[in-house]
């Protein structure tokens, strides 16, 4: 809310009609990694409908129609990162997705390698075939045998599963309900192209470790 509200303050005040966000559509849309991970422990900052209810608390605030877009919704880290140039590779080389990384403040602080964060954007870049970005500061941990990955992995095959299914989007919305919450915001075939092609990006970052399973 802090980070929506300063970019709006700064957009309103510029004298436009709107603010974007570039958060890709698998950590918008933070679907649970296990059944135990409920409430405060699943982000909501920038999920479709939480932009959606702040882009109409500013609306009414101002007098003045007001959106706040994420046109990256429906794609996912490593198709972002596919979007730009070789030539942003010393610029995304110098850029933090660590939880802990950013927030210790310590100049050049390598990141942890083993939170989810850390490694969504391992995985992206391995399927974005641009690894080499992150060799300026090599991670702290491994993450392979880890919790977070393992929860990471779990959620990845069950997405397959269900993807696979004969209905996939009624076996999704069974796997992962909070997807209820989308409806009237994203297409069922845009949920489905997302997750498909994370869960194939998931597969080749498992298959750079050596460890591909047959079931991703």
């Amino acid at each position: 809310f802090l980070f929506l509200a300063s970019g709006t303050v700064a957009a309103v005040l510029a004298g436009t009609d709107g603010l974007v966000v570039a958060e890709g559509g698998v950590g918008a849309i933070n679907l649970p990694y296990v059944a135990s991970q409920r409430g405060t422990e699943s982000t909501r900052a920038m999920h479709p409908r939480t932009l959606r209810m702040f882009s109409e608390i500013v609306t009414a605030l101002t007098g003045s129609s007001f959106m706040v877009d994420a046109p990256y919704v429906t794609t996912t880290k490593a198709e972002l990162i596919g979007l730009t140039s070789a030539a942003a590779d010393e610029v995304l080389s110098h850029t933090v997705s660590c939880d802990s990384g950013f927030s210790a403040r310590v100049i050049d602080r390598a990141p942890c390698g083993r939170c989810t964060s850390c490694i969504l954007r391992r995985l992206s870049l391995v399927a974005a075939g641009r690894p080499a970005i992150d060799r300026r500061l090599p991670y702290r941990h491994q993450a392979p045998g880890t919790p977070e990955f393992a929860a990471m992995a779990w959620q990845a095959l069950r997405l397959r599963r269900c993807l696979d299914d004969v209905d996939p989007w009624a076996r999704l919305t069974m796997e992962f309900p909070e997807l209820i919450h989308l409806d009237g915001l994203l297409g069922q075939d845009q949920v489905l192209r997302l997750y498909d092609s994370y869960a194939g990006e998931f597969k080749a970052y498992l298959k750079s470790l050596g460890i591909e399973r047959q079931w991703m």
